[in-house]
């Protein structure tokens, strides 16, 4: 009869669970190694342990208490240093990159999509078969192609094993057990585990006829010993700040008490937790003040998602594969860089106008080449070897090598003084690599891309919770609570849809053998025991316990409480909630003035623009002086491809290409004109877009070279039905003093035709109007400024027109003297109110000193000439609505006159 059989045959006393933590303690101080479920049970039983010692001791050796894993981790690793043991433990990523190998290599995993996944469900079922005794030769592995192929994995498994003289973590205790009598072990153990699985009472058993003296946590009585109350709210906000006050009111109650919060969707509402318990127990962080807070978050997250592991993942990213820009900026910005933070900004908004939406180490090369801010890093990525390097197969730990450099050239993460925390990461992010490491001897290989990938995979794989028990409010979920007391508790959603919860199963093994082995499955006896014993330690964990459960999710789904909690007593009083930080504050009156005037433009204060300052004070006041004055720009980029402005400078330029060689009008008649067009395009995408030598951007270019060249194909058949004309000049630059503003512009085009003269201004765009000209406050008045232009130079000014150079829509929209002097559409008695070109230019000269008087004495107005929400209002593609609250308007509510209907 083993000892586990003679323990339940002496029926060990029934007791509750903080008579058992007060047991664990005790065996603890007394010398005894205890064992737990997981870390944080150890360290809550070392930590109360050691407070009991320093009431009676001046110094006393280190209770040891570890989680049962560890323990065994820590014999085998003893046991191979003696020589008892020959097999060599694999690391975690070594067994998962042996299981992908084996089902890769089968016949049934050649075709898997996933087979990560299915190496990491693989090697969950393998620790579940050995921790429950479960044969994976059994005829019953057959039942299924899923369980028949998980069969034959761990044969090959097992024999891969053997050949390697490898172990796994899964294997250590069946290793041990006949080898313990020649290993040095403890004297007394006292076992502090919610259940056991065969192989650990197997394991205890054996332990105990190597002359441990084991001693077991007695049973759990079922039900609460404590004084229980149920609370429910409308929603999940109110359910949760409620606990936030309650908590709040308990420390407050009595210094020193711990306090558990216990939520059993922790991790599906891990913000809204945070922010409730930070607006009730620590609401000076809204006011800056760094003071400890009085609660801690018990919710593992994987490794890759703490701001310094994240850093380097993003930086290694950047040399394996080009990275979204905004990916990049957060990782350059980051303060764990031994970067300027100033020169970096300064960087970034520099390079950030013609990024790309993707952005590769070669950009970041060319960019810091260009540059002067940050010349330490770029000396550091000279030293570098070159990128085309990354793309080759090299072991692990090449590349591993090769991530150190790259993260000491960025001066990671030097750049600030690291916490307990951020410490602890990047302790845990270098075993990661060492473990990534370990596959080389696997004789893994590959190129830089896919060892990033994965380091990826395992940091997203590596749960991690730094070592911190000061805060005197903890909050976990239901498992992370395991070998914990307080002094009061708060249970909080406790819903029949989340207690009872169903445990997870594993698609690999037959039901039939996970229930002839004892597997808790739904509907066994084992998986109401479980349920039971979980229910029992919680209600038991300390002498207060509050329930609670919102009525309503956050998504209107109506909730019921658990059948578990519905025989506890309704609260006689509510929580009491006293108003947030923010609610305590009184109201303040507060004055509307209407202030929609500026300070007046100083003499000699140069503000330096050209038509675009006129274009946005005619269209809204405001936009102007915020951009202009308070320099509220709008960022620009990064851009998918090409930018607008882009494409737009392209075509000016292959134009302005075109006709330097072209001339005039006969020389639309040469017949190498298709070759001027596209010598032309190609030497004005080499001189406006960068080089870019990945495969999709070189293709993106080609297709863009074609689309530009059929586009002015087009345009210059349309030109070829003109009139004869000459073309002046190209790109011509102009300035213009009006109302007490320099303002200079660039015209597109003049031609001469005959001996009068017209200004063109190309636009790709379709939804450029003639009447967007019309005064007051023309909504584009760049073409009224340079008409304005040329008539101070004496031209002889006859027409001015948009080239709307667009596939399939080429044309123009121009307004002329004489309708014959360019093809365009016939203008309506509508537009320009029927007055003629020479009369109406005198109206413009008016017009635009009036505009650019108006910004020089301060009008700033909120005052978009068309409302938002109308068509061609400036306020739609505007970045200042947050700035002018332009949405605060009352609008009006008769339609607009739609624009530019009957401009063709």
């Amino acid at each position: 009869m083993s000892f586990w059989d003679i323990f339940y045959d002496n029926g060990g006393e029934l007791t509750t669970y903080r008579e058992c933590f007060e047991q664990a303690v005790a065996a603890a101080i007394a010398g005894a190694t205890v064992l737990t479920a997981n870390t944080r049970s150890a360290r809550v039983v070392r930590a109360a342990a050691e407070r009991q010692l320093l009431l009676s001791k001046p110094a006393w050796v280190t209770p040891d208490v570890l989680p049962y894993g560890a323990f065994v981790e820590q014999l085998y690793s003893e046991s191979v240093v003696a020589g008892v043991m020959e097999a060599q433990p694999v690391r975690r990523e070594q067994e998962l990159q042996l299981w992908r190998q084996i089902i890769e290599r089968s016949p049934s995993g050649r075709e898997m999509l996933l087979p990560e996944s299915a190496a990491a469900l693989a090697s969950e079922s393998f620790r579940t078969a050995m921790e429950h005794n479960i044969p994976l030769d059994s005829p019953l592995m057959s039942v299924s192609s899923d369980t028949r192929a998980f069969s034959e994995w761990c044969a090959e498994f097992h024999r891969q094993l053997a050949a390697r003289r490898w172990t796994c973590e899964a294997m250590f205790t069946r290793e041990l057990a006949p080898r313990l009598s020649a290993l040095r072990l403890p004297a007394q153990i006292f076992v502090f585990l919610p259940e056991t699985t065969p192989a650990q009472r197997h394991f205890l058993d054996a332990l105990a006829e190597a002359g441990v003296r084991i001693s077991i946590a007695p049973e759990l009585r079922c039900g609460s010993d404590s004084a229980s109350v149920r609370y429910e709210f409308d929603g999940v906000a109110d359910e949760l700040r409620a606990a936030a006050q309650w908590a709040r009111r308990e420390i407050e109650a009595a210094s020193g008490a711990r306090v558990g919060v216990i939520i059993f969707d922790l991790n599906r509402k891990l913000p809204q937790v945070e922010s409730a318990f930070r607006s009730v127990l620590h609401p000076e962080h809204l006011l800056g003040e760094e003071t400890p807070c009085p609660f801690e978050i018990a919710s593992p997250i994987a490794l890759a998602e703490y701001p310094v592991v994240r850093c380097a993942l993003q930086l290694l990213s950047l040399f394996a594969a080009p990275i979204d820009f905004h990916l990049f900026q957060s990782a350059l910005s980051s303060p764990y860089l031994a970067v300027s933070p100033e020169a970096a900004a300064r960087f970034l908004v520099r390079v950030k106008k013609s990024a790309r939406r993707l952005v590769s180490v070669e950009d970041l090369a060319r960019w810091l080449h260009e540059s002067n801010e940050l010349p330490g890093l770029r000396a550091a990525l000279e030293r570098l070897p070159k990128h085309a390097a990354f793309s080759s197969e090299q072991p692990v730990a090449y590349w591993a090598d090769l991530a150190r450099r790259i993260l000491e050239a960025f001066g990671w993460p030097s750049g600030v003084a690291l916490d307990s925390e951020e410490f602890q990461c990047t302790q845990s992010w270098r075993e990661l690599v060492a473990s990534v490491v370990s596959l080389e001897l696997l004789e893994w290989r590959a190129d830089f891309r896919g060892f990033v990938a994965r380091l990826e995979r395992a940091a997203a794989a590596q749960n991690f919770k730094p070592e911190t028990l000061n805060a005197p409010v903890q909050i976990m979920d239901a498992s992370e609570s395991e070998g914990s007391v307080f002094d009061a508790l708060w249970v909080g959603s406790c819903s029949d849809d989340l207690w009872p919860d169903s445990p997870k199963v594993s698609p690999l093994i037959p039901i039939a053998l996970l229930k002839e082995a004892g597997v808790p499955l739904v509907g066994t006896p084992q998986a109401d025991a479980r349920i039971s014993r979980i229910t029992s330690r919680l209600l038991q964990s300390a002498p207060r316990i509050s329930l609670s459960m919102a009525r309503r999710t956050d998504d209107e789904r109506e909730q019921r409480w658990s059948p578990l909690f519905t025989s506890f007593e309704a609260a006689s009083e509510p929580i009491e909630q006293p108003p947030l930080l923010a609610e305590q504050f009184a109201a303040v009156s507060l004055e509307a003035i209407w202030d929609s005037k500026a300070p007046v433009l100083s003499s000699g204060e140069v503000v330096r623009g050209g038509t675009s300052l006129l274009e946005k004070q005619s269209n809204c006041p405001f936009s102007a002086f915020a951009t202009w004055r308070l320099l509220a720009k709008e960022a620009q980029g990064p851009n998918d491809a090409l930018a607008p402005t882009e494409r737009g400078k392209v075509v000016e330029l292959a134009l302005q290409l075109i006709w330097e060689e072209l001339k005039d009008s006969e020389g639309l008649r040469r017949p190498d004109r298709a070759a001027v067009v596209e010598a032309a395009v190609d030497e004005a995408m080499a001189r406006e877009l960068p080089s870019d030598a990945d495969e999709w951007s070189s293709r993106f270019r080609d297709l863009e070279r074609q689309r530009t060249i059929g586009v002015l194909t087009e345009w210059l058949a349309l030109e070829s039905t003109r009139k004869p004309f000459h073309v002046l000049v190209h790109q011509q630059p102009v300035e213009v003093e009006l109302g007490g503003l320099k303002l200079q512009g660039r015209i597109d085009r003049l031609d001469e035709i005959g001996d009068a003269h017209v200004v063109l201004d190309y636009k790709i765009g379709s939804s450029n109007r003639v009447s967007a000209w019309e005064v007051p406050r023309p909504r584009l008045p760049q073409i009224p400024f340079y008409a304005l232009a040329m008539l101070q130079q004496k031209m002889n000014l006859a027409g001015v027109s948009f080239g709307i150079v667009r596939k399939g829509e080429s044309c123009f929209r121009g307004y002329l003297r004489e309708s014959e002097l360019l093809p365009c559409a016939r203008l309506t008695k509508r537009n320009f109110e029927g007055i003629a070109f020479d009369e109406y230019t005198a109206l413009w000269a008016e017009e635009l000193k009036r505009i650019a008087a108006s910004f020089v004495q301060g009008e700033a107005a909120v005052d978009p000439k068309i409302p938002p929400g109308k068509n061609n209002s400036s306020c739609e593609h505007c970045h200042l609505t947050a700035l002018c609250r332009v949405g605060e308007l009352a609008s009006d509510d008769s339609d607009s006159e739609t624009e530019g209907e009957n401009d063709e």
